[in-house]
């Protein structure tokens, strides 16, 4: 097993590592400039860029100002955030379909999406749980942690496809109000997400890409973990 266990090692520990410590530093620097700017956008009237005689039409305007930061900002880092944990996602998968299950192999996402009958949601995220589930390395209906933490990790996935897919809009029907498009009692329940009343959903606390990352590396490192205990005996 020693064999293996430098194989896991290198095919996974050592390179999911690497890429979340970057992960974390290149997000803190970026998150470091945001908060400065959204700071300064509201500092005091004497020292305005924009002369503004209208108190709330000022608060306004700093709002949609500090609204557009965090909306390139954000939503860049969830997205690449987002990429990341695929990536990895990926990692296990072939590691398991190479190494350790070459019967049922890890074919791609649109193969795998058609065996999907356990109920997950069909995101691409969902699709990779799926197979490492059913090679027995996670377990969604006994690990109420795991299944917290994927189903909060997919929630996350549903704003990322959001931005990629819709220019981060919820309008979807136009014969619809806005609380009865797809997914706003799930973005309306999130405390660090505002949504304008034209349908834009932008992220307005650090605090969520922030618990999205940790809450990703956790779920990797348990499936990590998973694979270790069943076929590297301590």
């Amino acid at each position: 097993m020693a064999g293996f266990e430098v194989s896991l090692k290198n095919c996974l520990e050592n390179k999911i590592d690497p890429l979340y410590f970057h992960l974390i530093t290149f997000t803190e620097n970026i998150l470091e400039v945001v908060e400065k700017e959204n700071h300064y956008k509201g500092i005091s009237k004497e020292q305005q860029i924009i002369e503004c005689e209208d108190e709330t039409a000022l608060q306004e305007l700093r709002a949609k100002e500090r609204h557009y930061l965090s909306y390139f900002y954000y939503n860049s880092l969830l997205v690449s955030s987002s990429s990341l944990l695929e990536y990895c996602l990926n990692l296990i998968c072939n590691f398991i379909s190479e190494n350790m299950n070459p019967r049922r192999p890890f074919v791609d996402k649109k193969d795998e999406k058609k065996k999907m009958r356990d109920g997950l949601l069909k995101s691409d995220i969902a699709v990779y749980v799926h197979y490492i589930k059913e090679m027995g390395y996670v377990n969604l209906s006994d690990d109420v942690i795991q299944y917290s933490k994927f189903n909060r990790i997919n929630n996350v996935i549903q704003l990322r496809n959001l931005i990629v897919h819709h220019h981060s809009n919820l309008i979807e029907y136009n014969n619809r109000p806005l609380e009865e498009q797809n997914n706003y009692s799930l973005f309306r329940s999130e405390t660090s997400l505002k949504i304008e009343k034209n349908g834009n959903v932008y992220i307005d606390d650090a605090a969520y890409i922030k618990n999205f990352r940790i809450e990703s590396k956790s779920f990797l490192d348990n499936i990590i973990k998973a694979i270790k205990s069943k076929l590297i005996p301590e």
